[in-house]
């Protein structure tokens, strides 16, 4: 998706110079891959089809707008029509998994993780700091628009405010920044916008001094979260890896169908319904996006061989909302609990990764939960 945007931006702005035919075409094939490229594409693209149509306007060439206008409303329609055909809905069985509850539950829940989008919020500031008086003289450089388009502001601005407006209208993201990191380099593409015009003396001293606030204090404050270790131990993808060989063939149901389902080659139920359609449709009370559906009597009924899921140490429920009476019903154990420590650990340091949990009484497995092994797998009892 940052590719795409990146190919997609670089030719608005050469179409915005008048750089000939190419830019248009490029354009256009950018957008239509950004419709396929992920099931919210179509919503980045739109703004980008937004700001063709400005510069067309103001170019007078329709042809500027009909071809990337035309390639994103072919492309959505024909996708909207094979998911109609295929599956019976128009939309991708994620966007009804995730956007879900009530927009005010929603809005809140974005409002709530804002001040945590790292590495996204070093950019965020400089935004708010740069974007008015980069969108005031953007107007005062289009006074022969029309009052309408005058104040259109520059792309640099007006993406971030309609990218932010998205991403708080589904709620935000379980993973933060994630769908926010389009926010850097627009950031940067500001910063030496606006750096140009300090050098040449149109710079006002009052964007100067909070610039220099942001650059000298919160950047560096935040440049640690992109430090990673070296040597790193994944333990989702070594219980996949474990689970496959020693359940070959089994059902598996997970709360998160990511690495787990992939490195096991399993079968997988996804029961928060990113990839059930039965789940999917439930109806639901938001919680976290991607993580508000769920319908354990359903996932029982399915009999998977394996289950997978966050467990709470007092009631040995295993997310989501699979209570221990109705799974020890259902014929099912706590087979083991694997060592989830936050973030990823050194791999020479860590305990051992899964510890066989079959024979352990409540209290065992308690402490187990506070020395950090707290994700549980459930087996059928032979």
């Amino acid at each position: 998706m940052l590719l795409l945007f990146a190919v997609a931006w670089a030719a608005l702005v050469r179409v915005e110079e008048g750089e000939g035919v190419r830019p248009v075409f490029v354009l256009a094939a950018a957008l239509a891959a950004l419709v396929l490229a992920r099931a919210d594409g179509f919503a980045m693209a739109l703004v980008f089809g937004f700001y063709a149509g400005v510069v067309a306007w103001r170019r007078g060439r329709i042809g500027t707008f009909a071809l990337p206008a035309g390639a994103v409303a072919l492309t959505l329609a024909a996708h909207v029509a094979w998911r109609l055909s295929m599956y019976g809905y128009p939309l991708p069985n994620s966007v009804y998994a995730k956007v879900s509850g009530a927009l005010a539950d929603r809005l809140a829940f974005a409002w709530k993780i804002f001040p945590e989008l790292y590495p996204a919020l070093p950019a965020l500031f400089l935004l708010a700091v740069l974007a008015p008086g980069a969108w005031a003289a953007a107007a005062r450089a289009r006074t022969n628009d029309p009052a309408l388009f005058r104040f259109v502001p520059p792309f640099e601005v007006g993406f971030p405010i309609a990218w932010l407006a998205y991403w708080f209208f589904v709620g935000g993201d379980v993973f933060r920044e994630r769908f926010l990191l389009v926010l850097i380099p627009l950031a940067a593409a500001l910063l030496a916008r606006r750096g140009r015009e300090l050098v040449s003396g149109s710079f006002r001293r009052v964007d100067a001094v909070a610039l220099l606030f942001v650059l000298l204090l919160l950047v560096p404050f935040h440049a640690t979260d992109l430090v990673w270790p070296r040597t790193t131990q994944d333990r989702f993808i070594e219980l996949g890896r474990f689970l496959g060989a020693e359940r070959p063939g089994a059902l598996l149901a997970a709360d998160a169908a990511g690495k787990v389902p992939y490195y096991s080659e399993l079968e997988t139920i996804d029961m928060y319904g990113l990839a059930d359609e039965t789940i999917a449709h439930v109806k639901a009370k938001f919680g976290v996006p991607g993580h508000s559906k769920s319908d354990p009597a359903y996932v029982l009924a399915r009999r998977p061989d394996l289950v997978a899921g966050w467990l709470d140490p007092g009631t040995q429920t295993v997310n989501p909302g699979l209570g221990r009476r109705a799974w020890t019903r259902a014929g099912y154990r706590l087979a083991w609990l694997v060592y989830t420590p936050k973030g990823n650990h050194p791999k020479d340091l860590g305990p051992e990764p899964l510890v066989d949990a079959r024979k352990l009484d409540a209290q065992e497995v308690r402490e187990l939960w506070r020395r950090d092994y707290r994700y549980a797998i459930l087996e059928q009892k032979r």
